[in-house]
């Protein structure tokens, strides 16, 4: 099983998302240190239509914004990145029975042991895979969106 690898972070020149390959330059580096997303570009004239990345278009990001893809989407088809604040209904960790979805609480998606999880308030974690397509892509901990 593969799945994509693809990073989002804020860029510095205007605060937008932007997502890609990443890039760290250490800050002892002769030339550009800093933390850099390269977009993807998908070219669908070649045949077959080919992925690669854009040759001089890439961005200076903020690294304490650098998320990771979990490979997953949400209830919309919407990309989960770690750091994403979604809408989630519990789901039971015994029973895996949901409670309500009408009350449904903001969660936030963290890498923990080895899983992507959502993270609860006050109840136990779940696994990010048994929810992603019940739950709804709010916002970013990088946005303040999880903020009380």
């Amino acid at each position: 099983m593969t799945r994509e690898i693809l990073f989002k972070a804020k860029r510095l020149d205007n605060g937008e998302w932007v997502e890609g390959n990443i890039v760290d330059v250490p800050e002892d580096a002769d030339f550009m240190p800093g933390a850099y997303i390269l977009p993807r570009l998908v070219s669908a004239r070649a045949d077959p239509p080919t992925k690669g990345i854009m040759l001089g278009g890439f961005f200076e990001v903020d690294p304490s914004t650098v998320c990771e893809y979990t490979g997953l989407t949400d209830k919309d088809g919407k990309k989960i990145f770690e750091g994403d604040v979604c809408l989630c209904p519990y789901i039971d960790p015994i029973f895996l029975a949901p409670w309500s979805e009408e009350n449904s609480e903001k969660c936030k998606v963290s890498f923990e042991r080895g899983a992507f999880i959502v993270e609860y308030e006050e109840k136990a974690n779940i696994l990010l895979s048994a929810l992603s397509e019940k739950i709804e892509i709010i916002g970013s901990i990088h946005d303040g969106e999880g903020e009380q």
